[in-house]
């Protein structure tokens, strides 16, 4: 009868750690989809800073374009612009709050779903090449 009930309660027990960790791996996959998110609106706002800039650029090679040597004040207006529009980095700072917890208390175990584990990781080793190398956002 002693064997019984210990054998219950170390099932008991087990059932619970994994209903336990199947909680934090619905609270990690809620976390990472808010970093995507923001990771997302922030890539959205560098294309459209991106997008204006060009358009300004534009304008200001056909205002080289236009005028001449003799505007010498506006030569330097546009000058100036065309400085503080090429000198604007276009870069993304990727959030990466929870795959560092992931990380480092080990929660990658967690995932069961080995397809999102690996799409979770790969997405993370992108951020850290484009944090790494300076790679900028081109937009189109």
């Amino acid at each position: 009868m002693l064997f019984l009930a210990v054998f219950c309660g170390f099932l008991a027990e087990n059932q619970r750690e994994h209903y336990v960790e199947h909680q934090r791996e619905k609270q990690y996959i809620h976390s990472l989809i808010n970093d995507l998110s923001m990771d997302t609106a922030k890539i959205q706002a560098v294309t459209l800073l991106g997008k204006d800039a060009m358009k300004g650029l534009d304008s200001l090679v056909y205002a080289f374009d236009t005028l001449s040597l003799n505007d010498n004040d506006q030569l330097i207006k546009v000058y100036s612009l065309f400085y503080t529009w090429g000198s604007t980095p276009f870069t993304v700072t990727f959030t990466d709050r929870t795959i560092s917890q992931l990380k480092s208390a080990g929660g990658m175990r967690l995932i069961r779903n080995q397809k999102v584990s690996d799409r979770v990781t790969t997405y993370y080793e992108m951020a850290a090449l484009c944090k790494s190398k300076y790679l900028y956002i081109i937009w189109m």
